[in-house]
């Protein structure tokens, strides 16, 4: 529950540029570890080949909306700001990101939450940050591959805060990388 509650208040700093001490808990991206994503594309295989059938990704691409809002770099703080603040016109839509993968902790180490993020401005400079905490029921890729995500947002209430959380359908591991820092 406290992570959730630190990193929801970390989403808001993040896209107001504030801060407070109630909210200035600091998460720390853990040691990298090799695993294998175990996925596919719900668009196209990865060099990081999958274990599911040819059926599996088939029912994840009908799960996929013809429509799918993708957030680039270019207004990627401000797309998910919107989609927080705005959640009922998003709620049923299929939102497709590229980010870092990672790992956060909490300040007190006792609990965790994996995230696609891009670091950016903060109440302190450069080190706030944006993006999804994620729900996914496969294996993760290493700690700071770069990935592209498919999924549904969904609002999670954590006592006194939402949490945004990108409900995912397909990981894929990308080669090349995008601008890690974003200011929009």
């Amino acid at each position: 529950m406290k992570r959730l509650i630190i990193i929801a208040a970390f989403l808001i700093l993040t896209l107001t540029g504030c801060a407070s001490e109630k909210s200035g808990a600091s998460f720390q991206p853990s040691e990298t570890k090799e695993i294998d994503n175990g996925l596919a594309s719900s668009i196209e295989k990865t060099p990081k080949e999958t274990n599911k059938s040819e059926e599996d990704i088939k029912n994840n691409i009908s799960e996929v909306d013809s429509e799918i809002i993708e957030i680039n770099e270019k207004v990627f703080l401000a797309q998910i700001d919107d989609i927080y603040y705005n959640y009922e016109d998003y709620k049923d839509k299929t939102i497709k990101l590229e980010g870092m993968y990672g790992v956060f902790y909490s300040w007190d180490g006792e609990s965790s939450a994996s995230v696609v993020y891009r670091n950016g401005p903060g109440c302190c400079g450069n080190d706030g940050w944006g993006g999804f905490l994620l729900n996914y029921d496969g294996e993760y890729p290493s700690e700071n591959d770069w990935i592209e995500v498919i999924g549904k947002p969904e609002l999670v209430a954590n006592d006194e805060f939402m949490d945004l959380y990108l409900n995912v359908i397909s990981i894929k591991v990308m080669e090349v990388r995008g601008a890690e820092f974003v200011s929009q």
